[in-house]
């Protein structure tokens, strides 16, 4: 009996171990959503880097805006020309995101700025 009782800690604690592996590798596994925007605002001549880990993009209007990627988990975007696209992003793990960009002719709160000044 005493050999039955010695076993039944060293099974609770393979089951918690094995518990936790998997609680681990569901939470690695999670793709990061939320440092991907879903809309993006740029003016004509703007450019951003987004960070985002992707297979594959593609741009609905690439005259609006281009995607270069500059590193494995970084995008280039350029405002090309005034409008509205969307991009489509292939993550590594099998999913997909959308993206709205906007990219207005002119960098409005730059232009505001200015405007503001009191030598103007």
């Amino acid at each position: 009996m005493s050999g039955a009782l010695n076993r039944q800690p060293v099974r609770w604690v393979v089951c918690c171990i094995c518990l936790m592996q998997v609680v681990f590798a569901a939470y690695a596994a999670e793709p990061v959503r939320e440092s991907l925007p879903e809309e993006l605002d740029m003016f004509v001549g703007d450019s951003r880097v987004l960070a985002a880990t992707v297979r594959r993009v593609a741009v609905a209007n690439g005259k609006v805006v281009s995607v270069t990627s500059v590193a494995a988990d970084s995008l280039l975007l350029m405002g090309e020309s005034a409008g509205i696209t969307s991009m489509q992003l292939w993550l590594p793990d099998g999913s997909q995101r959308r993206l709205t960009v906007r990219v207005a002719a002119a960098d409005l709160e730059h232009t505001f700025a200015v405007s503001q000044r009191p030598d103007r």
